[in-house]
């Protein structure tokens, strides 16, 4: 096998060779061809540019060729650097012949009238034109904004929310700024409502969880604004009605600290207190949230001392929590089989709630203990 692709190389080499040269000796040339081309320099003669290099070959001038009457062109000043170009060159039709292009201006007419005439659908439509192929347009502003109150109109209001949106991201300082954020929590309330989530086009889901995100967005556009601390109660009431005592702390802790002096702040840190004890699931869990609890009702019988027995039963029901868990504690330390730890944990109990029933089981762990010699004296 090896051999017989040695011989077929063997007669192949020779045609290979002079197709080779071939190639060289054409590419030679054609780059003298054409150095010599570039190298030519064209004047202005008789009406026309020729190569100097025809003039110096002795080439007949071409016989003038001009209009009786008329003047001849005048000379230019400086010679073209380059070979003139062909004139009459054909431009590129962008649209086809017979279409006239849509200007922005007229589109804008027409769906204004749509919008006054009541015709929505058709109005946002064309607004919507504006919107995506003029984006450097001066009506698109508008058009976003007139867009936007036509899917209103036509209670299209979660796509109506999306435009609202995108005119506060791109015109941060539009004049439709307050009047977007108001139409944003109308369209909250709404979800709130009875009006339902569509799903191809059939209203089959609750909005709730749209409403919230809508009011969210609300109060991030403007957090001091005449809407941010209504939309704050309302986040904070939804989740607290949900059982949603993480999120509900949250927004009512928001709403006390940001809006201390506006109607439902005492009520916010009422709340705000009750969810963080929601959240303990009791003495053998995780008890910080009620450190928490603890300093917002404390913070509570500061600022409304009227309710101040009011939250001292609550107060005393946190205490009873945080002795029930140290009790706990001694009462693992015993069955651990260290005593010693068992009775540093019911001493804690006896000396930091002394006022609970927990105080005088402690007692009796420690005398059970010392009776039966398990503790060390």
């Amino acid at each position: 096998m090896k051999t017989n692709l040695r011989s077929i190389l063997r007669r192949f080499l020779p045609f290979l060779h002079s197709m080779l040269r071939i190639v060289l000796v054409a590419m030679v040339g054609l780059v003298l061809a054409v150095g010599g081309a570039a190298s030519g320099k064209w004047i202005w003669r008789d009406n026309r540019w020729v190569r100097e290099a025809d003039e110096e070959e002795g080439a007949e001038p071409a016989p003038e060729r001009g209009v009786p009457g008329v003047e001849p062109m005048a000379i230019p000043e400086t010679p073209p650097t380059a070979r003139p170009t062909v004139s009459g060159r054909r431009r590129i039709r962008l649209w086809p012949p017979g279409v006239v292009r849509e200007k922005d201006i007229d589109l804008f007419r027409e769906a204004k009238i749509d919008y006054r005439n009541e015709r929505f659908r058709a109005a946002s439509r064309k607004f919507k034109r504006i919107i995506k192929h003029f984006p450097t347009s001066p009506y698109r502003e508008e058009a976003m904004w007139l867009r936007a109150e036509a899917l209103f109109a036509r209670k299209a209001y979660y796509t109506a929310f999306f435009q609202y949106e995108e005119l506060l991201k791109e015109y941060a300082g539009t004049p439709h700024f307050a009047d977007a954020l108001k139409r944003e929590f109308q369209i909250a309330e709404i979800y709130f409502g009875p009006t339902r989530r569509k799903f191809l086009g059939i209203p089959l889901f609750s909005g709730d969880e749209e409403a919230v995100e809508i009011l969210r967005k609300v109060y991030e556009h403007q957090p001091s604004g005449e809407l941010a601390d209504v939309s704050v109660l309302k986040i904070a009431d939804y989740s607290y009605n949900l059982g949603l005592w993480l999120e509900a702390e949250h927004y009512y802790a928001k709403y006390a600290q940001d809006f201390a002096d506006r109607e439902h702040a005492r009520k916010a840190l009422s709340r705000a207190g009750q969810c963080a004890i929601a959240q303990c699931k009791g003495p053998l869990y995780d008890t910080s949230t009620l450190v928490v609890a603890r300093d917002r009702l404390r913070k509570y019988q500061a600022l409304y001392p009227e309710e101040k027995e009011k939250v001292a039963a609550t107060l005393a029901r946190i205490r009873e929590v945080d002795a029930e868990k140290e009790y706990r504690v001694a009462c693992y330390y015993r069955r651990a089989g260290h005593p010693d730890t068992a009775a540093f944990y019911a001493e804690r109990v006896i000396r930091n709630y002394a006022d609970t029933s927990w105080a005088k089981r402690a007692r009796e762990l420690i005398g059970e203990m010392s009776y039966k010699g398990g503790r060390k004296k």
